[in-house]
């Protein structure tokens, strides 16, 4: 069986959601997974949560924000929505105007 690495920018859409649903349930030899594009802390945590929801032991990792291209636009549509609480720094965001997340190091994802 070969080896998986996904590449993902998870969130804007349900597509990359539901195919790593499919790699988790259908025995894919899935080793890690790292984000890209934009807003890449969010897409980390929403990659995590699905990898906890199925209850596997998979490394999520934060990539690149940035495109390698730079003629190519980010696209992001709403990722901050999809992040459960459980994310959520209560205590930070008890002080500040806007919510705040834990830090990604904290979430079990890495960080570069």
């Amino acid at each position: 069986m070969t080896n998986v690495l996904l590449s993902t920018d998870i969130g804007s859409d349900v597509d990359d959601a539901l195919a790593l649903l499919v790699m988790l349930n259908q025995g894919m030899a899935l080793e890690a997974i790292y984000t890209v594009n934009g807003k890449v802390d969010y897409r980390s945590y929403i990659a995590k949560h699905v990898v906890d929801l199925a209850g596997k032991d998979i490394a999520v990792a934060r990539g690149e924000a940035q495109p390698l291209d730079p003629d190519v636009p980010q696209y992001s549509y709403f990722e901050d929505c999809y992040i459960p609480d459980r994310f959520i720094d209560n205590e930070a965001t008890e002080i500040a105007i806007d919510l705040c997340y834990v830090p990604v190091e904290r979430a079990g994802i890495i960080p570069n």
